[in-house]
């Protein structure tokens, strides 16, 4: 565009003419030129202007000169971090992206549009995505903006929130994407970020555990299910109380967790970790109850997350484990009087003492029609 008040001008001969007359020491309105600066401009650029006509004579001064450096064109780079490990099954993860221009470079002039597009591995899901003066939109893992931004400085950082899947596996590599701006550079658009994914420890097995004097130990396998799923077909435990032990079996060694009695009456002593087991220690375990074990916040060398649960029905006596002390119990355990303790029959051995004696008879015998509750 070319215009000055009083002028006539003509943008495709770049050329302005009038008529009236100027006094001396005076000047005509001033005339703009407005102009597009080619993406490949060379540096710098040299207007010239000429001014002709008017009855002068002297042409000497009629041309005048003006130098003007040209910047590169905006040069948008983006960036993309998180902080440590993410887990399996871990809510509210985040990423943060950081889109900056480069310096000694133009601006991104107020008006063009600035695109940043993420694109996430499988095995993690966007819930959230946000930043100052951007507008976003989680379904597409997008957002724009319009303003400004000057070389070397950035823009105000975005947030980006998501859910990582329980059998997410490592490393997850995310890209993310910049575009507009006015930008020519392309090259330096993108960023990833690999992470990596720890992984929960899995509970593979439980036993309830007991020490039967000279005869060694041994464990009675315990049913497991998955939280927060209830098991409704419990192991029972015939033998004696009102101390228990119950030994957690996880697939990697475990260094740390939280351990809680959810159900039952029972207190839990401060858990042994003996590489992948995990032992727990119960004390004044009533008889006649399901007692339920919660383990929460597992963590190993290389993941966290993990959890498990045992539940147990104590019934002293139930030898057969049908969840009610009858005859048939006693004439079990009547039946293996004198005999050792061996893991065919252990659980006849009610009081753990390492031999079977009329001692765990009359402790079955006393417990006579006690029963365990629906599970």
């Amino acid at each position: 565009a070319m215009s000055g008040t009083g002028w006539t001008c003509v943008v495709a001969t770049v050329t302005c003419t009038r008529s009236d007359s100027l006094p001396a020491g005076s000047s005509y309105p001033d005339i703009t030129l407005t102009v597009n600066v080619a993406g490949n401009a060379a540096n710098p650029l040299i207007n010239s202007v000429t001014v002709s006509g008017g009855g002068q004579f002297n042409t000497a001064n009629d041309t005048a000169n003006d130098s003007t450096i040209v910047l590169p064109p905006a040069d948008l780079t983006v960036a993309k971090t998180h902080a440590g490990n993410f887990s399996q099954g871990q809510v509210g993860a985040t990423y943060t992206i950081v889109v900056s221009n480069a310096a000694g470079v133009g601006p991104v002039f107020s008006g063009r549009s600035v695109t940043v597009v993420d694109t996430l591995p499988v095995g993690l899901t966007a819930t959230g995505l946000s930043g100052a003066g951007w507008t976003c939109v989680v379904g597409t893992i997008t957002c724009t903006r319009i303003d400004g931004l000057a070389a070397g400085a950035s823009y105000p950082v975005i947030r980006l929130t998501l859910d990582v899947a329980a059998n997410a596996v490592g490393p997850l590599v995310n890209s993310v994407t910049v575009s507009g701006g006015g930008q020519i550079n392309t090259s330096n658009d993108t960023a990833t970020d690999s992470t990596t994914i720890d992984v929960a420890p899995n509970l593979l097995s439980a036993v309830s555990r007991k020490v039967h004097g000279v005869a060694g130990t041994f464990d009675l396998p315990l049913t497991l299910v998955t939280p927060p799923t209830v098991n409704l077909n419990p192991t029972t435990e015939p033998r004696r109380g009102p101390s228990q032990t119950i030994v957690f079996t996880f697939d990697v060694p475990i260094v740390s967790l939280t351990v809680l009695v959810t159900e039952g009456t029972a207190a839990p002593f401060t858990p042994v970790f003996s590489g992948n087991d995990v032992i727990v220690d119960l004390s004044g375990v009533s008889d006649q109850q399901y007692v339920t074990v919660s383990l929460t916040n597992v963590t190993s060398a290389v993941g966290s997350g993990g959890k498990g649960s045992a539940r147990v029905g104590y019934l002293m006596g139930d030898v057969n484990q049908s969840r009610v002390v009858t005859l048939s119990d006693v004439g079990q355990v009547n039946a293996q009087l004198a005999q050792s303790v061996t893991a065919s029959n252990y659980l006849k051995d009610v009081n753990a003492s390492g031999t079977l004696t009329l001692t765990d008879k009359g402790l079955t015998n006393g417990n006579l029609t006690r029963a365990l509750g629906p599970p």
